[in-house]
């Protein structure tokens, strides 16, 4: 009987098999490779941030976003925002701002932001209506959002911060967060909740069940303005 292993059909066919088990496994290490370089792009730092949608209730033609560092200028869709930059929108503009961790920052009209540099993640809220989404980065300082009345430290949440000269409001859509006043008290303000500061008073905390509708402006996709 002649040796199956001598035969030149099988020899090919074990060649080819192995051939096969060699450029699925590279492909499946390769894929693995990508996979951790996704889930690894940013591990820490200050934020910085690209303009992903701009909607303005006015078909005047005017530009109402503006990104002031060493210099103000007026931005659109696709725009680069570096760490230390300060975002503003007009009484007419809304912008939705897409962070390096693939957090987002919703800005209200006739808003105020800063994105903080130095080592972590912050944001400064200077005035008008702020929604963000934060995403939680493994072994990362937990991201805060810094208010005239008050700091919040935000784990894996969605929120809404209101400002004004005399009073901060912090509104939480899902998740948590602990919301320290300039007076040295710290509350947490869980979904569905709403923190008030007036003035350098104490925060105070109570149920709001009206939040969903007021951000609807907040959500991807196609936009229309109110």
């Amino acid at each position: 009987m002649r040796s199956l292993f001598r035969s030149k059909g099988f020899i090919a066919a074990l060649a080819g098999g192995m051939a096969a088990a060699a450029a699925f496994g590279a492909f499946m290490v390769n894929k693995d490779a990508k996979q951790d370089t996704a889930d690894t792009a940013f591990t820490e730092g200050a934020w910085s941030g690209t303009v992903a949608n701009v909607t303005r209730a006015a078909a005047d033609g005017a530009e109402g976003l503006e990104i002031c560092k060493d210099g103000c200028k007026t931005v659109a869709q696709g725009a680069s925002i570096e760490p230390g930059s300060t975002i503003k929108t007009d009484s007419k503009t809304r912008a939705r701002i897409k962070l390096a961790d693939d957090s987002w920052v919703a800005i209200d009209r006739n808003s105020e932001v800063v994105l903080a540099g130095g080592d972590t993640r912050q944001i400064k809220v200077e005035r008008g209506l702020v929604v963000a989404e934060v995403k939680e980065v493994q072994g990362a300082v937990p991201a805060k959002m810094i208010l005239p009345h008050g700091e919040v430290t935000i784990p894996n949440t969605k929120l809404a911060a209101t400002v004004t000269d005399r009073r901060t409001s912090v509104e939480v859509v899902r998740g948590w967060v602990d919301l320290a006043s300039a007076s040295g008290t710290t509350v947490k303000v869980r979904s569905g909740e709403e923190a008030t500061i007036e003035g350098q008073g104490d925060p105070i905390v109570a149920s709001n069940t009206n939040l969903s509708d007021s951000i609807a402006w907040t959500t991807e996709g196609p936009k229309t303005d109110e």
